[in-house]
This record gives structure tokens, C-alpha cells and sequence, in this order.
């Protein structure tokens, strides 16, 4: 076992999430895992098993090996070339789930305005619409198939 200070750490936000949502108590993963209550209790502050122990985890919960390495520190998400899966979000601080939520809603911007330019231009592949499916031309006011009086 590492012998990281007790305090919340990404493996144990992460530990906690798991046993939130999935509804099971220390004994059962404790048992399941084979180790001591204790441990499992450790783990949850703060303490990092050994990637053998996160293994066991991962598996018990039924996630990706490669997940839970990431959040125990053993890789970086660069190193797998992966992106783990947010936490849950009753797991994240008040400043985390902001800042996802921000992060969201900007990208839901981004994306409106994609779709209005494409809305505004229909895409034509670079070839001049006939007559007959251009929007009608104005001039001083008036409209008409040509825009001429």
C-alpha cells in the first residue's frame, strides 16, 4: 500500500462514488476483494492500494482496468491515450460540477451557432443554386423573383 497522507484523493472520491451507486457496503467489497475492512476504510481516506488492489476493484465494480489505474495516479489519461468517465455527479465539489457546467454549456453554444451558419447558407458544395431554389432578392422593400420592379 502507498503511504500517501490520508486525506480525499481522486481514488477515494472515485471508491466512494462506486459504492454509492452501486449500493454495496464495505464488508461486501472488502470481502469480495479479499481485505480487511480496514483497508477498504483507508482507501476511502485517502490511502492508494497497490495496482493490484485497484485491479481487484475495478473488476468487483465491473469498470475498466484502465479507469480505475487513473484515478488511483498509477497512469495519466495521456499515457492511455483515454479519457475517464466523469465522476457521479453527487461525488464532484460545488466547483466541480461548475465548471463542467460551464464547460457544457459553452459547447452548447458553439454548436447553436453551427447550426444557425448552416441554417443561413444551405450547402451547395460550391455549385450555383438554379433560379427557381434561390431566396428571393430585395430591393428598397420590395421582393420578387428577380428583385427587379
Amino acid at each position: 500500500m502507498s503511504t500517501q497522507t490520508a486525506q480525499e484523493t481522486e481514488w477515494s472520491k472515485y471508491l466512494t462514488s462506486l459504492m454509492t451507486v452501486q449500493k454495496v457496503k464495505n464488508s461486501e467489497v472488502a470481502d469480495a476483494i479479499g481485505v480487511s475492512r480496514s483497508t477498504l476504510t483507508n482507501w476511502q481516506k485517502g490511502v492508494v492500494p497497490d495496482w493490484k488492489q485497484v485491479r481487484a476493484v475495478a473488476l468487483f465494480f465491473d469498470r475498466p482496468i484502465s479507469e480505475a489505474l487513473i484515478r488511483a495516479g498509477f497512469l495519466t489519461a495521456e499515457e492511455l491515450e483515454f479519457v475517464a468517465p466523469p465522476l457521479a455527479p453527487e461525488s464532484m465539489s460545488n466547483e466541480q460540477l461548475l465548471l463542467v457546467l460551464k464547460d457544457r454549456l459553452d459547447e452548447l453554444a458553439s454548436l447553436r451557432k453551427i447550426v444557425a451558419a448552416n441554417e443561413a447558407e444551405p450547402d451547395t458544395g460550391g455549385k450555383k443554386l438554379p433560379a427557381a431554389d434561390r431566396p428571393p432578392k430585395t430591393i428598397r422593400g420590395r421582393q420578387g423573383p428577380t428583385g427587379r420592379r
